[in-house]
């Protein structure tokens, strides 16, 4: 996404199909919440960053769809005692990809 080369209309059928579909959804409610509640948090984060110009109505649904993902992940969790490994996203900027390939083009030799 990063290159501008999914189209919009990829990420919105995306978001249709694996998010959207109550088909789908109950699919991985049942069988892997966790990779539901990742597709939906990186498809925002791909309109927040501006890769993607979501469909309005998309948008609408997928944040709807994943404040309700959240809610039924945290039931079926229950109380979670002791440390709890979730996920995570690291926004970085061009220039700091474009700094770290410099230092790793150093580090190996490049």
């Amino acid at each position: 996404a990063t290159t501008q080369e999914v189209d919009d209309w990829i990420f919105d059928d995306i978001a249709r199909t694996f998010i959207m579909d109550e088909e789908n959804r109950e699919f991985f409610q049942e069988n892997n919440p966790w990779a539901m509640e990742e597709m939906g948090r990186r498809l925002l984060e791909a309109e927040q960053r501006g890769l993607w110009k979501a469909d309005p109505e998309v948008l609408d649904a997928l944040k709807s769809l994943y404040l309700e993902i959240e809610g039924w992940m945290e039931e079926r969790m229950g109380d979670v005692g002791g440390e709890f490994q979730g996920g995570a996203i690291d926004v970085v900027t061009a220039d700091e990809v474009k700094a770290w390939k410099e230092k790793m083009s150093k580090v190996l030799g490049e």
